[in-house]
């Protein structure tokens, strides 16, 4: 009782303005959390990425070099995306060393975003308007489709994006620089985002610069940059032989030279590639249009355009869509582009827009509230499925090399060795299937289930179990668990 009362009492303390902040934040995360740990446990995860982000923390939780064997025999992660920041989520696996940490782990920091962009749109003016604002921002179809895809590095750009923008916009340079060193963490990309950081600085002054206001911007825009150079030309291709595989641009050349030589020779095709084809233009305005097209009044969006360029100028068709976790940051960007552009409208177009603002912002709401519950029935409607996965499972023991399709990879990286097929050459025991999953586009080799089912059988496998469209095959010399070979940890 007496707790109760003290609790009761600190919260009465609380102004208006952090008890809103921790109301959201505490409502994104058993809205995100709740939608993920739903997914582990219909098993509708998948290996890439959820078991590829569990293997890379786990070993960092036990101090190792991050191995995946999801991506090939001792492939360091670091050989395919420099995400260091990601080590911050291995405390959780001393407390709960499950796959399942990984989906808390990213519900508290996307939730966090929630705290420097209300600091931000505060600041542009609060109100219920506002306050409607932001929960439509936190529950938007972009962050909703980042907490979807199970785990990704970018969660953790969306609230250091926010803190940037918000040390940006308050002309606050220690933490604007330690925003932007924590988001060269994040991922290689993000060096180019510094760097436009930086520009933004420097061009848009709320004030004369000054000496100091130079130092900062230029001193941005070269950390960005040489952030960038070095870890792709230098960090990644160490860890990985075939050097920086993420160079998809055929359209201006091969590789970072041809791609930079081709897009200065053609401008006018980098113009038109960022909106063709039409999957291109639907991605812009289904950012834009909830927006109000806001932020194209504010000079904040243009830190949403390398991330955008990044993606629209690539061959690789599922960085064009709305799906995936590639739209939440440009998101987040976006919104907080919108209230400033918002703030920088006539006084009398503003006035008309706050009533259409509202309206807006009401849909924005209730359609990502929708996609949530969309999401949640489209998972349940697995559930036919879920008996015989546990099944297939039950025939694979813990401690044994297995080769899984990518749907159910996840499942066994708490247990086993695990690899999807026709990346590894080392042994294995089991083959998991699933004949209904359509290849996954995660490997050089895109095995289908065919494939890889002949394969084994000329292996010498034999099928153990078969239930609907699910499979496991055993091989021939199969003599039982072995955790130093195919545990979790093996390399």
């Amino acid at each position: 009782m007496e707790l109760r009362n003290s609790l009761r009492t600190w919260w009465r303390r609380r102004d208006d303005d952090a008890r809103f902040t921790g109301v959201l934040f505490l409502v994104c995360v058993i809205v995100f959390a709740g939608y993920g740990l739903m997914r582990v446990h219909l098993l509708r995860c998948n290996g890439y990425d959820l078991g590829i982000f569990d293997q890379a923390v786990r070993r960092y939780a036990h101090f190792q070099a991050p191995i995946v064997t999801l991506k090939g025999d001792n492939f360091n992660i670091f050989g395919d995306h420099f995400h260091p920041i990601i080590a911050l989520w291995a405390p959780l696996y001393w407390i709960w060393d499950n796959v399942a940490s990984l989906i808390v782990g990213q519900a508290l920091v996307v939730a966090a975003t929630a705290f420097p962009a209300w600091r931000f749109i505060r600041r542009h003016g609060g109100g219920r308007v506002a306050k409607a604002f932001l929960a439509a921002v936190m529950l938007g179809w972009p962050v909703v489709a980042l907490i979807s895809f199970d785990v990704h590095e970018v969660a953790f750009a969306l609230p250091l994006l926010a803190w940037a923008i918000d040390a940006l916009d308050r002309r606050a340079t220690v933490v604007l620089f330690i925003s932007c060193v924590l988001l060269l963490l994040v991922r290689e990309d993000m060096g180019v985002v510094v760097a436009v950081i930086g520009l933004v600085w420097l061009a848009w002054p709320r004030r004369r610069r000054t000496v100091a206001d130079w130092a900062a911007g230029i001193g941005l825009l070269l950390l960005g940059f040489a952030a960038f150079v070095f870890v792709t030309v230098v960090v990644i291709p160490h860890f990985a032989p075939d050097g920086y595989q993420y160079w998809a641009y055929s359209e201006f050349g091969s590789g970072a030279s041809g791609a930079f030589v081709g897009a200065l020779e053609a401008p006018w095709k980098v113009l038109w590639l960022l909106f063709w084809p039409p999957a291109k233009t639907l991605t812009w305005l289904a950012l834009l249009i909830p927006l109000a097209l806001l932020p194209l009044r504010s000079p904040y969006a243009l830190i949403a355009l390398p991330i955008m360029a990044e993606r629209m100028l690539a061959t690789r068709t599922n960085l064009w869509g709305l799906w995936y976790h590639y739209n939440a940051p440009v998101w987040i960007i976006l919104a907080l582009a919108a209230v400033d552009g918002y703030g920088r409208l006539p006084e009398r177009w503003r006035a008309k827009l706050r009533v259409r603002a509202l309206a807006l912002t009401v849909v924005d709401l209730a359609v990502g509230v929708a996609v949530v519950v969309s999401l949640v029935v489209v998972q349940c409607l697995g559930l036919p499925s879920l008996a015989a996965r546990r099944a297939a499972m039950a025939y694979v023991p813990a401690d044994t090399c297995v080769v899984s399709v990518n749907q159910m990879a996840d499942a066994f990286v708490r247990t086993n060795r695990v690899s999807v097929p026709g990346i590894s050459q080392q042994r294995a025991d089991f083959y998991v299937l699933d004949w209904a999953a359509s290849p996954p586009s995660v490997t050089s080799l895109d095995w289908t289930a065919q494939q890889a089912h002949d394969y084994a059988i000329s292996q010498g496998f034999a099928v153990v179990f078969q239930s609907g469209t699910l499979e496991v095959l055993q091989a021939a010399d199969y003599t039982g668990p072995d955790v130093t070979t195919c545990g979790p940890d093996a390399p």
